[in-house]
């Protein structure tokens, strides 16, 4: 069997303005009754075949709550394993994996305390181009950022601050995360991988926090419409498939369909 560990948005699933001008779509996420994101019938034809050669791994930065929402994924293929939280959460079988909380608090006790984090970086957190801030799982931060207010000086300010204490932060378009630094896609999907016998690693992502996680596996995939193609171009440390979208999804998917399963 493959280990297929991939990113969902903009990655696997795409909004209405991300996948692209397609026809052929299926809704697989509703969020207040509001359809909020497709998959292509192409792409769900083509999971459906590789679950049966590939453990399939949604790694994602959704809650556990917003990971839910997305109804092929409790509905149509059901996962073994799923990581949500940026690594902070792993469920197996559907249930919360207690020994990998367990080692998550571990890994972050170096780092600031989550409880801290308001009253610690006070001065920063008060910039206009913060419009908004969420908590996530207990876990770190995700702030909205106004693109147009934004001044990059003293947002790496606020970044360097953020590494004296243990943390870590991503500006990805609208929002910008700041969490433990050993809050890693990557260090979830280690853990996964120990526990599901396979013979090939293939991994997807398009942003910068997926990086590790590609770079991880035996076979990484990024889309040209990604950040990390955006930030190294033709120097990308991972394969790069010139397809955008949906188009970048199927391609993707029939590729890992005809890799040999011998690393």
């Amino acid at each position: 069997m493959k280990l297929f560990t991939t990113d969902l948005d903009r990655t696997l699933i795409f909004s209405h303005r991300t996948i692209g001008e397609r026809g052929d779509v299926q809704c697989v996420e509703l969020f207040e009754g509001k359809e909020q994101s497709f998959m292509s019938h192409t792409q769900i034809k083509l999971l459906h075949e590789l679950k049966e050669s590939a453990h399939i791994v949604p790694v994602t930065t959704r809650s556990q709550m917003q990971y839910e929402r997305i109804s092929f994924f409790q509905q149509q293929l059901i996962p073994s394993y799923a990581v949500m939280a940026n690594g902070g959460i792993v469920f197996k079988d559907g249930k919360r994996d207690a020994q990998w909380d367990s080692l998550v608090q571990q890994r972050m006790k170096d780092a600031l305390p989550i409880r801290d984090f308001t009253t610690r970086f006070q001065t920063h957190r008060a910039h206009d181009f913060f419009l908004r801030e969420y908590e996530t799982e207990g876990l770190f931060y995700m702030l909205a950022v106004d693109e147009a207010a934004l001044r990059h000086d003293d947002l790496r300010a606020f970044q360097d601050d953020l590494a004296t204490e243990g943390w870590t932060s991503y500006l990805h378009g609208r929002k910008f995360y700041a969490l433990p630094s050993t809050l890693t896609k990557e260090a979830a999907v280690q853990y996964v991988a120990s526990e599901l016998p396979h013979t090939k690693h293939i991994a997807a992502g398009d942003s910068m926090m997926d990086l590790g996680m590609m770079q991880l596996a035996d076979v990484g995939y990024t889309p040209k419409h990604g950040e990390v193609y955006a930030h190294y171009g033709d120097a990308c440390p991972v394969n790069v498939i010139l397809k955008e979208g949906a188009d970048f999804a199927e391609a993707m998917l029939a590729q890992i369909l005809a890799t040999k399963t011998t690393v």
